[in-house]
Order: C-alpha cells, then structure tokens, then sequence
C-alpha cells in the first residue's frame, strides 16, 4: 500500500512594457550606450535584486512577493530614466507545492520514502492525500535494455487492466509522462509513481512534468503523480 500526500496552486504573472524609440531604419550611432553599460552598473542591479530575493525568502519567483518588489525596482528605475512604463498583468499557470509532498509504503512493513532522494513530485500533479493499493503497469521491462525507450509500459490503456483505486507503479519510456498519467486516470487509477528506465547505474530521479492543467480532464488532474529514483522503485517493486 502507498500513501499519496500533495497541495497544488495555480498563480498569476507580471509583465512591465516599457514605450520608448521604435526600430531605426538608418544606422545609429550607439556609442553612448555601449560606453554606459559596464559589468559593474549591471553587477548593481543584480545585487538589488539579489536583495529582494533574501527579504523575500531566498526568491523572485513569478507570483512572488520578491517578483512583486523586483516589478516596483525596475519600473521605478524606467521612470528614472525617463521611460514611460506600463505593467501589465496576465494570467498564467504555474505549479506550487503547499505543503511539503509525502510517499510511504504502508504494507508489507512500513518505509517512508524521502522527498529530493528517493521521489519528487511531478510538475503539475493534481494535490490531495490517497492511500492505495500498488499495482504494476503492464510490459515493466526489468532488466532493462541497453538503449532508452526500450520499455513502452503504459503508453497503451490496456496497460492499466484492474488499476481502479490503486496506485500505479509505471516504468519510464517511449511516450510521455503525460499520456502514461492519462491512461492510468481513465482506467480508475488515484495515482502514479513512474521509475526510471534504468539504463544507467545512477540510482537517483530526474524532474518530470505532466503538462498544463487545462489539457487535462478531470481525473487526471486530480491523480497525483509521483518521480522516483530507480533504486526506490526496486523496493517498490520487490515488495509488490
């Protein structure tokens, strides 16, 4: 058995236009420029926005209160200049998690796995907390073969027969992350945890994402979705 815990959150993006000259048609003389822009004036700026990042958290990411500041920063120094400025604002989706992720296995014995080393949470996983049954996709290719995409596990919907409620352990390969979550959902799934092909000796995940949220139907974006290091997904595997 696997306990599934997630949070998701979508979010909202700045954009600050800035009016000025147009594209010239003649050749224009941009010494001026060139001699006004220094490594040290650009080093300046990056140590405010560095700044802002530490009161901020440790960063500026979209959304943020950091980007919210670094926003006020360069606006400001625009209108110093003399620019006339506009911001704009746009909605766009972003992934965060709220709380930190969690997978444990709760049978046979107990292990909690940890996030970082041995799973991360797939970029745009649908959030909340499940508990299930592990079960395998068909056509795992264990050991795998010398070249990559050598496993197709779950890249067809009869790889997922009896999968509804369960938590689904899926090998990595051949087609994308998005369309293995896909299939699993529409068999019933709660959620996935997808492993490495296996290739190579390292034993640690690599950072995966499903897609954009609005692609989705419903019961994916409510799947939560799981990466996991290939030597964690041997245990996982063993014990099934």
């Amino acid at each position: 058995m696997l306990k599934w815990l997630k949070r998701g959150l979508l979010s909202s993006l700045f954009a600050v236009a800035v009016s000025g000259t147009g594209w010239a048609i003649d050749p224009v003389d941009t010494s001026q420029l060139v001699n006004a822009v220094t490594a040290e004036k650009i080093r300046v700026h990056l140590r405010k926005l560095q700044e802002i990042a530490d009161r901020r958290g440790g960063n500026r990411v979209s959304g943020s209160l950091g980007h919210r500041d670094s926003v006020k920063y360069v606006t400001n120094r625009l209108i110093n200049a003399g620019y006339s400025v506009q911001v704009q604002q746009f909605p766009f989706v972003i992934f965060r998690e709220n709380a930190p992720p969690g997978l444990v296995r709760t049978a046979p014995g107990n292990r909690v796995y940890e996030t970082e080393r041995d799973f991360t949470t797939m970029e745009f996983s649908g959030s909340g907390d499940v508990t299930g049954q592990l079960a395998l996709a068909r056509r795992i290719v264990l050991p795998p073969g010398d070249e990559p995409s050598t496993s197709d596990s779950g890249c067809r919907p009869e790889d997922f027969d009896n999968v509804a409620g369960k938590i689904v352990l899926i090998q990595r390969g051949t087609c994308t992350f998005e369309e293995k979550a896909n299939f699993a959902a529409a068999a019933g799934a709660v959620g996935v945890v997808i492993f490495n092909e296996g290739q190579w000796a390292a034993p640690r995940f690599w950072a995966a994402r499903l897609g954009a949220p609005s692609r989705f139907p419903s019961s994916v974006t409510h799947s939560r979705s799981a990466m996991i290091s290939t030597s964690a997904s041997d245990r996982a595997f063993a014990s099934n």
